[in-house]
């Protein structure tokens, strides 16, 4: 047994590992005086892309700010109706409100979480003119098999948004990428991401270039040439440190990856020995009343942005409370649908979304950063076990 707190991040240990490169890093920004734009998020930009096998990347201020830029370039604005999932982080959806367009939400796949093709067809179903499709990577997971995601969109007209920012170099059943597929696809680097800023930024992959022309002008006031502005932007931009901080961590994200998944397979099979299951369905037959999250066969790849385990809706606080007193660090993703949240509300009630609404219940994260041992592991493993032993 550890009694060393168990958080559900740990940047600083991640720090230590990489430091020198940083301090490097930054001090070649500082020399340079290249804080804004410049060749360190040109150079940022230009390693994604082949990293990621993007056409094309533009950098911006946030995850958000990529996604919000992204409706935006396609002319997203009042009287359009955009298809985003329930159960997400709330900027899925207030970008889609931010612009005055209509949010039509949809039920997210129980074994998954994740928006696949059945719920998106359930949605537009319901619904006509519909201009535009964000399909949510959730966890680290892919959302479905992307080019069924793909072909659904082109069938109806759609621009296909993947919302990547948990999912970098996740790739689904047929091997396909994350965030590349799409017509945008976005990425956060708020720094508890796989690849976390030191700070806020975001980006969005494109293959189009006219599209990522036209997102490069929109993320900088809509300029054109200097002093002239023909569309109207926003202010966001990614800064010249940390374009260079990423630079360096991208270095380390496959080993920091190959880490995550390791542990989660140590987690599996700690659930798996105790009878825990798999996905979603009844807890009542289970010797430890547990879903773990799925894990894909290869190609498919899941990244493990987070670990995350149901429990019936009646133990998961409970749960919480109990590994709090063990000092293990959890979290609640997501404890209140989006259709059900106050702010997103529209002009109608909101539909009823049921896996949503229990996964919204159910959920709770288990610490999985790559500084994670499995000594700590086995004692979040063997914490749980006992809160179910009484």
């Amino acid at each position: 047994m550890t009694a060393r707190p168990v958080p559900l991040f740990d940047l600083g240990a991640q720090h230590a590992e990489i430091k020198e490169e940083v301090a490097e890093a930054v001090a070649r920004v500082m020399a340079e005086q290249n804080f804004v734009r410049g060749s360190e998020v040109e150079g940022f930009e230009k390693l994604i892309a082949e990293h990621t096998g993007a056409g094309y990347a533009v950098a911006c201020g946030s995850g958000t700010d990529a996604l919000l830029l992204s409706l935006m370039a396609q002319g997203i604005g009042p009287g359009d109706r955009v298809v985003c999932p329930a159960f997400s982080f709330f900027s899925s959806a207030s970008v889609i409100k931010r612009l005055g367009a209509e949010i039509i939400f949809a039920d997210v796949d129980p074994q998954t979480l994740c928006i696949g093709p059945k719920q998106v067809e359930s949605a537009l179903g319901c619904n006509d003119s519909v201009s535009a499709l964000i399909a949510v990577h959730l966890f680290g997971a892919t959302a479905a098999p992307i080019d069924a995601l793909v072909d659904l969109s082109r069938k109806n007209g759609l621009a296909l948004v993947e919302d990547a920012a948990q999912a970098i170099d996740a790739r689904d059943d047929s091997g396909g990428r994350a965030g590349i597929r799409g017509d945008y696809g976005c990425l956060s680097f708020y720094p508890t991401k796989n690849l976390g800023a030191y700070g806020d930024g975001g980006m969005i992959f494109t293959q189009d270039p006219d599209r990522a022309d036209r997102l490069r002008r929109l993320r900088d006031h809509g300029e054109g040439p200097a002093g002239h502005h023909p569309l109207l932007g926003i202010n966001s931009r990614l800064d010249g440190i940390q374009a260079a901080i990423l630079s360096v961590k991208l270095r380390h994200l496959s080993r920091w990856t190959q880490a995550r998944r390791s542990h989660a397979a140590l987690y599996d099979q700690c659930f798996d020995d105790l009878g825990g299951g798999v996905g979603s369905g009844s807890f009542e037959a289970l010797d430890l009343p547990l879903r773990r999250p799925l894990s894909p066969a290869p190609p498919a790849l899941h990244v493990y942005h987070h670990y995350v385990v149901r429990v019936a809706a009646e133990h998961r606080d409970p749960l919480r409370a109990h590994l709090g007193r063990y000092q293990i660090g959890t979290g609640l993703y997501y404890p209140v649908p989006l259709h059900l949240q106050p702010s997103l509300a529209g002009r109608t009630a909101p539909p009823a979304l049921p896996v949503s609404e229990a996964a919204a219940q159910e959920c709770l994260a288990l610490p999985v950063h790559p500084s994670l041992c499995s000594e700590q592991i086995h004692f979040v493993v063997d914490a749980i076990r006992r809160y179910f032993e009484g």
